[in-house]
């Protein structure tokens, strides 16, 4: 049980290296589109996925460093009692993020949230926190009406694939939030995460485009 644990550990932090550079490409994509439109939605989406990429990487390198060494046996064995509270600080950033996204369609419409109810197996928390699932899809939801409503109303350049983007990235944490049915979930809601950051990428591509 154990070994296939940290098996699907590393498989976690390769995935999440790669949305951060993903993470990283939009952030950069938001912030030039926000410079060349002086628009205060490219602005606070730029902050969001920017704060999104951070975390992903700081957690990545932390799991990394304490549960394989990645950087010595030395700081492993002085990070390992901390992962729990490191999971903790990347739930907040990431909804911090999320609140962003909410507080960037704000400008738009007046926000809606649904909620659930998901529980785990302890060991598991450390690569998977239900409560910041079921937070997630709270926010997103608003986010997802907010874009899909933006995109109907101006049909603007990008609008369109990063409502979509919003879609797969809210899809990706109900994924996730299922988990606890099917561990198999968990790596479907990796998949669908890639996916929703790629759409959002080439929608501020389109953006910056003008």
């Amino acid at each position: 049980m154990i070994g296939i644990l940290f098996s699907v550990i590393r498989i976690d932090v390769v995935l999440e290296l790669i949305s951060f550079a993903i993470c990283a490409f939009i952030s950069l994509s938001f912030l030039r589109a926000h410079l060349n439109l002086g628009s205060r939605v490219f602005a606070m989406l730029s902050a969001g996925f920017g704060l999104m990429g951070g975390a992903m990487l700081v957690r990545a390198l932390i799991v990394g460093a304490s549960l394989f060494g990645f950087f010595g046996r030395d700081l492993s064995r002085t990070l390992m009692p901390y992962l729990f509270q490191v999971e903790l600080l990347y739930s907040f950033v990431r909804l911090t993020a999320y609140l962003l996204f909410v507080l960037a369609y704000v400008l738009y419409q007046a926000p809606r949230a649904p909620t659930e109810l998901a529980v785990v197996p302890p060991p598991v928390l450390l690569i998977y926190n239900p409560a910041f699932e079921l937070m997630s899809v709270v926010l997103l939801a608003y986010v997802v009406a907010a874009s899909t409503g933006n995109w109907k109303r101006t049909n603007s350049k990008g609008s369109g694939s990063v409502a979509l983007g919003f879609w797969a990235l809210l899809a990706s944490h109900l994924l996730f939030a299922l988990t606890p049915l099917n561990f198999i979930l968990y790596f479907a809601g990796h998949a669908v995460q890639l996916l929703s950051l790629l759409l959002i990428l080439f929608g501020a591509l389109e953006a910056m485009r003008g």
